[in-house]
């Protein structure tokens, strides 16, 4: 899989009245931004006995929250979008845009191989027998059937998030927490409130 970060502004604008010390972890919220990276390489060890249908225009759309140390939660959204793709589907270029405040407060560009909507479909189908958990989660956007996975990286300069999956949804990512492995132990938390399937 490629994994490419094109263009990425760390810049976290704070609140209105934030003291200085309550400032986003940025090594956390890039590190988020790898989660997907994480998942597909996880799923390759899976058949490619299923094809998943991305399509340009498809994305979704998550209520954004990160909490630090100090307990105070920075709230916002975040939009996964497929902007574009190779002719042979072998490559989709993500868009990926945090909005906190009414601003943009990061974006990056990054590249998806096609091998991971069809090894993270399998996994999903297959989801007790390589390690995850089926469970029903109503989220935001609504109820979904969905394989709950916990990945964790002890390292103190990695991160340990879980996560769960639907088939249902273009990237599949209908909820996720990932806290930082470090003495800022800040957790960021996405949830579905908002998806589209395109064709192409």
């Amino acid at each position: 899989m490629v994994f490419e970060v094109g263009e990425l502004d760390l810049g976290f604008d704070k609140p209105t009245g934030e003291a200085e010390n309550q400032s986003v972890d940025k090594r956390v919220i890039f590190k988020g931004l790898c989660m997907v990276k994480i998942i597909a390489i996880f799923c390759l060890l899976a058949s490619n006995a299923f094809a998943a249908d991305p399509s340009v225009g498809s994305y979704e759309k998550y209520l954004y929250t990160s909490v630090g140390t100090t307990g105070i939660a920075v709230v916002g959204t975040q939009i996964d979008n497929i902007v574009s793709a190779t002719p042979d589907g072998q490559s989709f270029q993500i868009k990926t845009e945090v909005n906190v405040a009414g601003r943009v407060n990061q974006t990056a560009l990054w590249s998806l191989s096609g091998n991971y909507f069809k090894n993270t479909e399998y996994f999903i189908e297959h989801c007790a027998e390589t390690g995850g958990k089926v469970e029903i989660l109503k989220v935001f956007a609504g109820t979904f059937k969905a394989c709950h996975i916990l990945f964790h990286q002890p390292d103190q300069h990695t991160f340990s998030h879980e996560v769960w999956l639907s088939v249902e949804l273009p990237l599949f990512i209908l909820k996720q927490i990932r806290i930082s492995n470090d003495a800022s132990q800040t957790q960021v938390t996405l949830e579905l409130v908002d998806f589209k399937s395109k064709s192409l």
